[in-house]
């Protein structure tokens, strides 16, 4: 079969650094050929997409040496809008990609540029918004679509085009469950013989590890492994935890099980694993080794629940002004997170939760209602006493550097709550080794990879030492290693009496760490309890486009297929 994407000899160096961020990547892609590139935080996932669609060195400044080739010519010799047509590109980001008001001219937009014919874009606008399931929103402001409408318009816009290949940067990596499965869906059902070629990049593999073919493996910007998926997913344990990837959470079961017995064919999915499971000893063991993961016990909940509250919000509305007025966002949220608590705050796209954190701290003052921060109104504290009592990890951490270095980020934040005197240095080096980012102390924040970024942001707020603790997808862009850091971090100061909120779209976090969970729906909150009673009400879970993690799914369809298995 015809070569689509050669890439031969790839490097890139970007300025200032110290090592290439790609450093001699080959490999090829067939047409139609799905591939998936994994890989450590910093290991040059998203830098390979940029050289791949062109954007390195004409939009992104690096130096680039080697060749990408589409079709037998060379992306860095084509137009702009050229290399536009044969690399669609869909970033974590889809508002980032967006230059007009609706989606209707959103997905004009790359065709009008392309020269596309008035009616044979009509055509192509109709048949991309019917694949992804938007052409009932056809004329909809973008400002008033869900994150999960947003991400399937970025993609509409790429299929527009036609384009021979997909690069695809986590592109679900904003959406909440139900539109991540959503998504994934849709991709499988890009036809294979006329569709594109995909090339994506992603952590969430419960859905991505069955769609692809192979899996290319970065390792500190070169390949370390290009092979199927089942083939890679099987290799020893110690060696995919040394390369930092994630793994299926049936894979990640099957190396658990593994002593007991070798399951062949390694499954990818829990349908693939519970096959395997018919057998009652590899049942039992698949068992413990799905609550072995739980970190928080419902033992540990109850003196919770009867703590004074750290945040408490009475009453509170708001609305974001638009240019066709008003737009409620929050209804009259009641809601009480106690002292001690390691709360999860959940809910579909658009729901309102990082508003209702920004509301938290004083970052956006409410229409109407109230909020208590220990026990104190907001609305009168000092920027600089809101400071030293909490800290909030932005969802965007861009949105919080100040400095122009790693650990200048990590000091100022020690001076703002605690006062101007001297930063321990200890501490800012304990902070950086803790959070894997010692070997960019020095560089600009802004230089940093994603999952990195995460990372200091995270790092810089926690190093005050607040009482409460609010992070927004704290492991979002994280590999497997650097998002168990994050959480032993959390879990650690949560067990030395902190307070924590997370914000998150990952149900796994929320089963495996959380002892309280909240629901936002409808500007309310909907639920509030432990996590297990939310699991058990389907309703509700479809209401907020959630949906129950694999373990608690394969907890049930164990029990169920024999009843003699333990209860959850």
């Amino acid at each position: 079969m015809a070569t689509l994407l050669s890439v031969r000899d790839l490097r890139v160096v970007y300025p200032l650094a110290d090592q290439p961020a790609l450093d001699g990547v080959s490999f090829q892609l067939r047409p139609g050929e799905r591939l998936l590139v994994v890989g450590a935080s910093g290991s040059g996932k998203s830098t390979l997409l940029l050289a791949v669609a062109g954007l390195i060195p004409r939009a992104v400044e690096a130096s680039l040496s080697g060749t990408v080739e589409i079709e037998g010519h060379s992306v860095s010799e084509m137009a702009p809008g050229h290399a536009a047509q044969r690399v669609g590109v869909v970033f974590q980001d889809p508002e980032s990609q967006f230059c007009t008001l609706t989606v209707e001219d959103e997905v004009a937009f790359g065709l009008e540029n392309a020269q596309v014919p008035r009616a044979e874009m009509d055509r192509r606008i109709d048949e991309a918004l019917r694949v992804v399931g938007l052409e009932d929103v056809r004329r909809n402001r973008l400002d008033r679509l869900s994150g999960g409408q947003k991400q399937k318009l970025a993609l509409a816009c790429a299929l527009a085009l036609q384009p021979p290949l997909l690069a695809l940067d986590e592109p679900t990596a904003n959406l909440d469950p139900r539109a991540t499965r959503a998504f994934f869906e849709l991709l499988a059902r890009l036809d294979r013989e006329r569709g594109p070629a995909v090339l994506l990049v992603e952590h969430k593999l419960e859905h991505a590890a069955s769609l692809v073919d192979r899996v290319l493996v970065l390792d500190r910007g070169r390949v370390v492994a290009n092979e199927g998926a089942r083939s890679f997913f099987a290799r020893p344990r110690d060696q995919l935890q040394r390369l930092g990837v994630w793994q299926p959470f049936a894979s990640e079961l099957a190396h658990h099980v593994a002593t007991i017995r070798p399951l062949v064919p390694h499954p990818l999915t829990t349908a693939e694993l519970l096959r395997q499971a018919a057998d009652p000893p590899v049942a039992k063991a698949v068992a413990a080794a799905v609550r072995a993961t739980r970190r928080a016990q419902p033992a540990q909940r109850e003196p919770r629940a009867r703590a004074a509250p750290a945040l408490a919000f009475r009453g509170v509305t708001f609305s974001y002004a638009t240019p066709a007025g008003p737009v409620p966002v929050l209804r009259g949220v009641d809601w009480q997170v106690r002292r001690g608590d390691f709360v999860a705050l959940v809910g579909p796209n658009g729901a309102g939760k990082t508003t209702l954190a920004q509301i938290a701290l004083g970052l956006l003052r409410p229409d109407g209602g109230a909020v208590e921060l220990f026990g104190e109104a907001v609305a009168r504290l000092s920027r600089r006493r809101v400071a030293r009592l909490a800290g909030l990890v932005f969802q965007n951490p861009e949105h919080q550097f100040v400095t122009d270095t790693v650990a200048e980020e990590i000091a100022y934040s020690i001076r703002v709550a605690g006062g101007e005197g001297d930063v321990d240095e200890q501490r800012v080096k304990a902070l950086l080794q803790e959070f894997a980012l010692e070997h960019v102390a020095s560089a600009h924040p802004f230089t940093l990879s994603q999952g990195e970024k995460r990372r200091l942001s995270v790092a810089a707020m926690v190093a005050a030492g607040q009482e409460l603790l609010i992070l927004d997808e704290p492991t979002f862009g994280q590999d497997a290693a650097n998002a168990q850091r994050i959480m032993d971090h959390l879990r650690a100061r949560w067990q030395a009496g902190c307070t924590v909120v997370m914000i998150t779209h990952d149900m796994r976090l929320v089963w495996e760490h959380a002892a309280t969970v909240a629901v936002l729906l409808d500007g309310r909150v909907a639920f509030a309890g432990p996590p297990d009673e939310l699991f058990g009400q389907p309703g509700l879970l479809e209401r907020a486009d959630l949906e129950p993690p694999p373990a608690v799914s394969l907890l049930a369809a164990l029990a169920h297929a024999s009843p003699a298995q333990e209860a959850i």
